[in-house]
Protein backbone atom coordinates (compact mmCIF):
# COMPACT_ATOMS: atom_id res chain seq x y z
CA UNK A 1 0.00 0.00 0.00
CA UNK A 2 1.22 3.53 -0.88
CA UNK A 3 1.63 6.29 1.09
CA UNK A 4 0.80 9.84 0.16
CA UNK A 5 1.66 13.55 1.70
CA UNK A 6 -1.03 16.07 1.91
CA UNK A 7 0.61 19.70 2.10
CA UNK A 8 -0.77 22.86 2.86
CA UNK A 9 1.34 25.76 2.36
CA UNK A 10 0.55 28.60 4.96
CA UNK A 11 1.04 32.07 5.27
CA UNK A 12 1.00 34.52 8.09
CA UNK A 13 -1.18 37.77 7.19
CA UNK A 14 -2.12 40.02 10.22
CA UNK A 15 -0.37 37.93 12.61
CA UNK A 16 -2.98 35.06 11.51
CA UNK A 17 -2.35 32.13 9.26
CA UNK A 18 -4.36 32.11 6.12
CA UNK A 19 -4.69 28.89 3.91
CA UNK A 20 -2.18 30.06 0.46
CA UNK A 21 -2.24 26.56 -1.51
CA UNK A 22 -2.43 22.14 -1.23
CA UNK A 23 0.10 21.52 -4.05
CA UNK A 24 -0.14 18.18 -4.95
CA UNK A 25 3.20 16.67 -3.97
CA UNK A 26 4.14 12.71 -5.84
CA UNK A 27 5.48 10.14 -3.94
CA UNK A 28 8.59 10.22 -2.91
CA UNK A 29 9.57 8.60 0.12
CA UNK A 30 12.71 10.07 0.62
CA UNK A 31 11.01 13.49 0.90
CA UNK A 32 8.35 12.04 3.39
CA UNK A 33 11.41 11.01 5.24
CA UNK A 34 13.42 14.29 5.50
CA UNK A 35 9.88 16.22 6.68
CA UNK A 36 8.61 13.75 9.35
CA UNK A 37 10.46 10.03 9.12
CA UNK A 38 7.36 8.76 7.22
CA UNK A 39 8.65 5.76 5.19
CA UNK A 40 12.10 6.40 6.29
CA UNK A 41 14.03 6.39 9.01
CA UNK A 42 12.97 8.14 12.06
CA UNK A 43 16.11 9.74 12.95
CA UNK A 44 16.15 11.00 9.08
CA UNK A 45 13.14 13.62 10.05
CA UNK A 46 14.27 17.62 10.41
CA UNK A 47 11.07 17.23 12.82
CA UNK A 48 9.36 13.84 14.72
CA UNK A 49 5.63 14.78 13.85
CA UNK A 50 3.88 16.99 16.22
CA UNK A 51 0.62 17.07 15.15
CA UNK A 52 -0.78 20.12 13.60
CA UNK A 53 -0.40 23.20 14.68
CA UNK A 54 -2.97 24.74 16.77
CA UNK A 55 -3.53 27.83 14.81
CA UNK A 56 -3.88 26.44 12.08
CA UNK A 57 -5.62 27.96 9.01
CA UNK A 58 -9.45 27.37 9.06
CA UNK A 59 -9.30 25.73 5.71
CA UNK A 60 -6.36 23.44 6.76
CA UNK A 61 -8.29 22.31 9.62
CA UNK A 62 -11.04 21.66 7.69
CA UNK A 63 -9.16 19.52 5.56
CA UNK A 64 -7.40 18.05 8.07
CA UNK A 65 -11.17 16.64 10.01
CA UNK A 66 -12.04 15.26 6.29
CA UNK A 67 -9.27 12.85 6.42
CA UNK A 68 -10.27 11.15 9.83
CA UNK A 69 -8.11 8.48 11.09
CA UNK A 70 -6.83 7.38 7.72
CA UNK A 71 -4.62 10.65 8.28
CA UNK A 72 -1.67 9.95 10.04
CA UNK A 73 1.75 11.87 11.31
CA UNK A 74 0.70 15.42 11.22
CA UNK A 75 3.62 17.96 11.46
CA UNK A 76 4.50 21.38 10.16
CA UNK A 77 8.08 22.91 9.02
CA UNK A 78 8.45 26.66 9.80
CA UNK A 79 10.53 28.95 7.67
CA UNK A 80 13.95 27.59 9.18
CA UNK A 81 13.16 24.05 8.74
CA UNK A 82 11.71 24.52 5.08
CA UNK A 83 15.47 25.77 4.90
CA UNK A 84 17.06 22.38 5.86
CA UNK A 85 14.18 20.60 3.49
CA UNK A 86 16.08 22.46 0.23
CA UNK A 87 19.16 22.10 1.54
CA UNK A 88 18.91 18.23 2.26
CA UNK A 89 17.10 18.29 -1.25
CA UNK A 90 20.36 19.91 -2.93
CA UNK A 91 23.19 17.33 -0.84
CA UNK A 92 21.11 14.49 -2.02
CA UNK A 93 20.72 15.88 -5.74
CA UNK A 94 24.66 15.89 -5.22
CA UNK A 95 25.40 12.50 -3.77
CA UNK A 96 22.94 11.05 -6.28
CA UNK A 97 24.22 13.44 -9.36
CA UNK A 98 20.96 14.71 -9.88
CA UNK A 99 20.38 18.11 -11.48
CA UNK A 100 19.23 20.31 -8.87
CA UNK A 101 16.61 22.03 -11.39
CA UNK A 102 14.86 18.70 -11.33
CA UNK A 103 14.25 18.86 -7.74
CA UNK A 104 13.49 22.44 -7.03
CA UNK A 105 11.33 22.81 -3.88
CA UNK A 106 8.87 25.08 -5.69
CA UNK A 107 9.06 24.34 -9.00
CA UNK A 108 9.19 20.75 -9.19
CA UNK A 109 7.99 19.39 -6.21
CA UNK A 110 5.23 21.75 -4.86
CA UNK A 111 4.57 23.93 -8.23
CA UNK A 112 3.71 26.47 -6.22
CA UNK A 113 5.19 29.92 -5.72
CA UNK A 114 5.49 32.68 -3.14
CA UNK A 115 8.49 34.24 -2.56
CA UNK A 116 10.38 34.12 -5.54
CA UNK A 117 12.76 31.49 -6.14
CA UNK A 118 12.76 29.78 -3.25
CA UNK A 119 10.30 29.49 -0.20
CA UNK A 120 13.46 30.00 2.16
CA UNK A 121 14.58 33.44 0.05
CA UNK A 122 13.43 36.03 2.82
CA UNK A 123 15.89 34.12 4.99
CA UNK A 124 18.71 33.79 2.99
CA UNK A 125 19.03 36.42 0.45
CA UNK A 126 19.53 39.93 1.69
CA UNK A 127 17.06 41.98 0.14
CA UNK A 128 14.76 39.49 -0.76
CA UNK A 129 11.18 39.73 0.84
CA UNK A 130 7.59 37.52 0.92
CA UNK A 131 4.73 39.94 -0.75
CA UNK A 132 3.76 42.61 0.85
CA UNK A 133 1.53 41.62 4.21
CA UNK A 134 2.87 38.44 4.88
CA UNK A 135 5.60 37.97 7.37
CA UNK A 136 5.68 34.04 7.35
CA UNK A 137 5.57 30.75 6.14
CA UNK A 138 4.68 27.35 6.91
CA UNK A 139 3.99 23.95 5.72
CA UNK A 140 1.29 22.18 7.07
CA UNK A 141 0.53 18.46 6.14
CA UNK A 142 -0.19 14.46 7.35
CA UNK A 143 0.03 11.25 5.20
CA UNK A 144 -2.43 8.72 4.45
CA UNK A 145 -2.00 4.91 3.72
Amino acid sequence: MGCDIHLHIEAKVNERWEHYAAPHVNRWYQLFAWMAGVRGEPSEAIVVPRGAPQDASILTQILRKDYGSDGHSDSWLDHNEIMELEDRIEKWCEQEQRTKLDYDLEHNILHTYLAGNSFTSKWRYPGSALPEGITDIRFVFWFDN
